[in-house]
């Protein structure tokens, strides 16, 4: 079971996780503390070796999950908030911080 929390302070702030997985089931969900959220979540999954697998940075919602099978091993999870560039609704990054959550499971 995964529960933890982070926090980005600044817009150039990027928090990385390293888990291990022996079946590579993982599912998470990276979600911005509700009290006035202000935090749009980007995550990237990456392999041991550096390699980047999957982006999460979904349209209309500020928070992000991933439910992904893998090879056992090594991952890194990075977090970072992210603007959004939208016909009538573009918001930079600038301002785009907050508290966020981790919880789901990694097997």
């Amino acid at each position: 079971k995964v529960d933890t929390y982070g926090v980005i302070e600044q817009n150039i702030d990027i928090d990385w996780f390293k888990f291990s997985s022996s079946t590579g089931t993982i599912a998470l969900t990276i979600n911005p503390f509700v009290r006035g959220a202000n935090l749009d979540v980007l995550v990237k999954l990456y392999d041991s070796a550096g390699q980047w697998l999957q982006t999460v940075n979904p349209v209309d919602d500020i928070s992000a999950s991933l439910n992904v099978f893998l090879a056992a091993g090594d991952y890194y999870l990075s977090v970072e908030g992210i603007g959004k560039a939208a016909v009538g609704s573009d918001y930079g990054d600038y301002g785009s911080l907050g508290q966020y959550s981790i919880t789901g499971s990694i097997s």
